[in-house]
């Protein structure tokens, strides 16, 4: 399943400009159904053996030997309150959707992985603003009639794993000579990773203009 996954992400990913945001279909346990961007995703995987280290977060069911790579799992569900059944026993949920954030590997635990589908940008909509389920999402949006939440992973690493939101940036690069006068563009659908963007930018003395969707940069 990998393999023909991977192939999938990439063809989409090549096929996702045109206004058009590839996403990665999951369900955490029930009915709804989920998205994440598929930039973000390195490899979906069966749920892989768990290995249990003292401190984690309660929101973590545990750590996963991934190609030999140790990566933190979250159990997503649980961490945007909506938790799974079991999540923490080897009857819980079944797959594990391996992504990176600001060059962090992370796993997260979902209970089914459903196709890969590309959603025109004017059919994507800002999430409403209700319950604390509703500040990890980026976006809302359907598909075949089906109410698709895509969540802002980044922003429950933040909050959850305390992964920071300022990024310090490489000293090699302070080194690097570059007209500051130009304005840079910067779009990205989840919220940490712009505000991590600009501290980068802001460090490097360079302005920029920060949007969440293609559609805003157009305009």
């Amino acid at each position: 399943m990998t393999h023909d996954l991977l192939n999938r992400i990439d063809q989409r990913t090549r096929l996702a400009g045109h206004n058009r945001l590839a996403l990665l279909l999951f369900r955490l346990g029930g009915r709804q159904l989920f998205g994440v961007n598929v930039f973000k995703v390195q490899e979906v995987l069966r749920r892989p053996e768990l290995f249990q280290v003292p401190g984690l977060p309660t929101e973590f069911a545990g750590v996963a030997d991934v190609r030999g790579r140790s990566v933190p799992v979250l159990d997503l569900g649980l961490a945007i309150g909506h938790p799974e059944r079991d999540a923490h026993s080897e009857n819980g949920p079944g797959y594990l959707v391996v992504a990176e954030f600001n060059r962090s590997v992370q796993g997260f635990l979902v209970s089914g992985v459903e196709r890969i589908v590309n959603i025109a940008v004017e059919d994507i909509h800002p999430p409403p603003e209700l319950g604390a389920e509703a500040t990890y999402l980026t976006a809302v949006t359907r598909f075949q009639g089906e109410l698709i939440q895509v969540i802002d992973v980044e922003s429950v690493l933040a909050d959850i794993a305390k992964v920071s939101k300022d990024v310090q940036l490489d000293p090699s690069l302070q080194l690097v000579a570059y007209d500051r006068q130009f304005q840079v563009l910067v779009v990205d659908d989840s919220r940490v990773a712009r505000q991590q963007i600009r501290s980068v930018l802001d460090q490097l003395g360079v302005s920029a203009t920060l949007l969440s969707d293609g559609r805003q940069a157009l305009d």
